[in-house]
């Protein structure tokens, strides 16, 4: 089935320019919008209901902000948000406001200038940054419509998120039901709410089982390879030491795996560590690694349905709020 984008490529347009020219506007050059024609001709392309109902005056492009492009989690996800969005006519600008490398506060007011200038129809925000508290409410003011992912709510914007909190319970309770009662915890960067919920979940697994929740197994970590290289050194120098380790994501994952591999030690025979996203190299690791699907396909598909909802001339009142599944993924490293 012929897309949008295959229409454009035809053409020798970008996509904007084909939902113009389905959108039937005026700044289109004539001999352009012709051949676009002839391209849909040619390709048989069927025009999806929604992008037809689109604003006339829209911009045909989504802003997405992005806490980190070295993350392999938010290029996954980008990704599945960019092909969802041109299939419906819809470029996607992505920025990364780069939070390891703390430049987060001024990266993100410069996006917000650009917003503000109504370059974009619809705001996807991967809120899961420590910026300013208030940075959701910022955009709302902008009057752009927004998509929240993850982080805090707020009344005025739609949100999709998985419950780190189930998800960590549930991996918590797998290591647990292994055998292993002296579990530590590598964390997320401070401040973040995925950090705070899932170390919430850690803790309250825990206690449910008759477990201690040592805060001493419980070491601070960046959501880094090199965080939880550094985290996990420290837990191989604790005597005793603990039998599995719960890392906030899988970058950390990785770091404590090397760490391990540095130290001599096995992975899972002396230790287990299990991680937390299932980024596309995490069966690729050496133990693969056990980790927790984030749902970067739904979420993705989820966040543009609603874009593109908002992005109608029809928008529903009531904002929606989505939870989409988490799945545990067991591998060899747990």
């Amino acid at each position: 089935m012929a897309t949008m984008r295959d229409v454009a490529n035809l053409a020798g347009v970008s996509t904007a320019t084909v939902s113009r020219v389905l959108s039937k506007t005026n700044n289109v050059e004539p001999e352009t919008a012709a051949r676009v024609r002839a391209a849909i001709n040619q390709l048989g392309y069927e025009v999806d209901g929604m992008a037809q109902s689109l604003r006339v005056r829209s911009t045909f492009t989504f802003a997405l902000i992005i806490p980190d492009l070295t993350n392999p989690f938010f290029p996954e996800l980008a990704t599945v948000v960019q092909h969802n969005a041109t299939r419906a006519g819809y470029d996607v600008a992505i920025f990364s406001v780069d939070t390891p490398g703390g430049g987060s506060v001024g990266l993100f007011d410069h996006y917000l200038r650009a917003i503000r200038r109504k370059r974009y129809d619809v705001v996807i925000f991967a809120e899961t940054l420590p910026i300013d508290p208030t940075a959701h409410a910022q955009l709302v003011a902008t009057g752009t419509p927004v998509v929240l992912i993850s982080g805090i709510p707020h009344p005025q914007a739609d949100r999709v998120y998985i419950d780190d909190y189930g998800a960590a319970r549930d991996l918590t309770q797998y290591l647990i039901g292994k055998g292993h009662t002296a579990i530590a915890h590598i964390t997320g960067a401070p401040g973040m709410s995925s950090t705070i919920e899932r170390a919430r979940g850690f803790r309250e697994c825990l206690r449910a089982a008759g477990l201690p929740a040592d805060p001493a197994l419980e070491v601070p970590g960046t959501f880094l390879r090199d965080g939880g290289y550094a985290a996990m050194r420290g837990l191989l120098d604790r005597s005793p030491r603990p039998t599995a380790v719960f890392a906030a994501n899988d970058l950390t994952a990785h770091g404590a795996l090397l760490a391990c591999l540095d130290a001599g030690v096995k992975v899972p025979d002396q230790i287990a560590i299990a991680g937390f996203d299932d980024i596309a190299v995490a069966a690729d690791l050496r133990p693969a690694l056990t980790t927790v699907y984030h749902g970067q396909r739904e979420i993705g598909a989820e966040v543009v349905r609603l874009a593109l909802t908002r992005a109608c001339q029809k928008v529903p009142e009531e904002r929606q709020t989505i939870i989409v599944p988490h799945r545990l993924i067991v591998r060899q490293s747990a």
